[in-house]
């Protein structure tokens, strides 16, 4: 993945604060409004994912999307990316990862930056289903990075429906993200807030 050393983006004057840009899109921004249908999918191991559908206009194009770490399908910014897919003619899928749909899941397995066994199940299902000519990824942050993991994996074996991907916010470097999101003085004293046990209801909007 090439890296952007100099980049010409200026960010509003009043987000320039890296903690402004990641609360403000929670705190102030207004829930896009989405009608989802949900689906129930079996995996292979005996547990399930929940998949909320957004089906608008032609069954041309599906946008996979898939939220970030404690995120859910009715995050601001997933519902955000829908409605925008949607207003442009656009199906979107956001599937939940497991334990992330509102119920226990069967299975103590759950998800990591580097589990791209669901995403796989979930786009091939969809593409051997044969409802959309054209699916597209779109991840954002923990979301981004499994986006971005499971196409270098697939590499030319991933699906041909499969014609593109995105990833918003994506932290690539696991290594060096994990101990700026801890707490503790030595990297940053707002790491504590998220650290809390109750910055993820914060973060969930619940």
């Amino acid at each position: 993945m090439p890296f952007v050393e100099h980049s010409s983006y200026m960010p509003p004057r009043l987000l320039k604060n890296g903690h402004m840009q990641s609360l403000y899109s929670i705190v102030l921004r207004a829930k896009a409004q989405v009608s989802y249908q949900r689906e129930r999918f079996d995996t292979p191991d005996g547990d399930f994912l929940d998949l909320d559908w957004s089906l608008v206009g032609s069954p041309d194009v599906l946008a996979i999307v898939c939220h970030g770490l404690v995120g859910d399908s009715k995050q601001p910014y997933m519902l955000g990316m829908v409605k925008a897919l949607n207003r442009r003619g656009i199906s979107a899928l956001a599937w939940n990862q497991r334990g992330c749909g509102g119920e226990p899941n069967k299975k103590p397995f759950s998800y990591h930056c580097g589990s791209t066994e669901d995403l796989h199940l979930v786009t091939e299902s969809v593409a051997r289903s044969g409802r959309f000519r054209t699916i597209v990824l779109i991840g954002f942050s923990m979301g981004g990075n499994v986006v971005l993991k499971y196409v270098g994996e697939q590499g030319k074996q991933l699906n041909p429906r499969v014609a593109g991907a995105v990833a918003f916010s994506t932290p690539c470097d696991l290594t060096e993200c994990a101990p700026k999101a801890s707490a503790g003085k030595k990297h940053c004293l707002f790491s504590m807030v998220y650290a809390r046990p109750e910055a993820t209801h914060f973060v969930k909007g619940t």
